[in-house]
């Protein structure tokens, strides 16, 4: 739900900033973490934030890497569909491991 708005801000100010958004919020606020465990209200949104900064990483990684790489390139190797089933598989691999 949260990957739209992200993929909107990557075309507005950048893939590269906004991943970098996404690793530093989400970093920032789980070192808050514990700090904000005795007060509740104030962990749940911490925790919010975790996965809001978190949510525009995945976007931002397809953004990136769409940039990177040359039109001709992308077609050789076979585009985004390659990323995604990278992700897919090592999804459905590890999920119940994890």
């Amino acid at each position: 739900m949260l990957q739209v708005p992200g993929g909107w801000l990557c075309r507005k100010i950048g893939g590269k900033t906004v991943f970098g958004l996404g690793v530093l919020v989400p970093s920032i606020v789980t070192i808050a973490t514990p700090f904000s465990a005795q007060y509740f209200p104030l962990f749940i949104c911490a925790r919010v934030l975790t996965g809001l900064g978190e949510s525009a990483t995945y976007v931002s990684s397809f953004n990136t890497s769409r940039c990177w790489l040359v039109a001709r390139r992308l077609r050789d190797l076979g585009g985004a569909d390659m990323q995604v089933s990278g992700c897919t598989c090592y999804a459905r691999a590890l999920g119940p491991v994890t």
